[in-house]
């Protein structure tokens, strides 16, 4: 289940009974909206998102499970891959009308974001937004792209002029998977890539 609204909050700080005056800080609540959280041990943080109650009804129906946002295994994949590593990485996960964020630092975790853009003028805006605020060098760091975004697409040829170190991603070198998965466009699908980190 992916949501723009969501919200980071660290374990350190996060109480159950508070989850809405959390997620209320950045977004507001429609009325047919309901909060959820999923908890990653792994970046020690809830990540908070708002569900469409009756889609929430839906999924739980249909799995009876706790319903996860798309984001979390996202995070957690890209978290492993960088654990060892002390370089700057940018990760910018796009959608038709938003993108999703999430930069690292010296194995850790820096920022998560989303944001609501439809025009690649905006898309870069945002992500250079973020590159200056956290002192990421377009020039220097390491930026990937992954999700609706091809080579020929003008999302990726305005990237391209600004960032120097431009990739689109790669599938998790974490996992191994079978021929069939080993075909399809990694980054059209990096998401989708990271969901087996739900099963360790």
């Amino acid at each position: 289940m992916g949501s723009l609204k969501t919200a980071l909050v660290p374990e350190a700080v996060y109480e159950s009974s508070a989850k809405e005056d959390f997620f209320k800080l950045s977004h507001t609540l429609a009325a047919n909206e309901r909060i959820e959280a999923s908890y990653s041990n792994k970046l020690g943080a809830y990540l908070l998102f708002a569900i469409d109650n009756n889609v929430y009804r839906d999924l739980i129906y249909s799995q009876s499970r706790k319903v996860l946002h798309a984001d979390m295994p996202w995070l957690e994949a890209l978290l492993l891959q960088h654990k060892n590593s002390e370089d700057t990485f940018i990760h910018i996960d796009i959608s038709g009308r938003s993108i999703a964020v999430a930069a690292y630092r010296n194995g850790g975790l820096l920022l998560y974001n989303t944001f609501a853009c439809e025009t690649p003028e905006d898309k870069l805006y945002y992500t250079m937004f973020v590159s200056e605020q956290l002192r990421i060098n377009p020039h220097r760091d390491y930026y990937f792209l992954s999700g609706q975004v091809m080579r020929t697409d003008p999302t990726h040829t305005l990237f391209a002029r600004y960032i120097k170190e431009l990739q689109l991603q790669p599938r998790p070198h974490t996992f191994n998977y079978s021929l069939p998965m080993q075909e399809i466009p990694e980054h059209l699908y990096f998401k989708a890539f990271c969901t087996p980190i739900c099963e360790l």
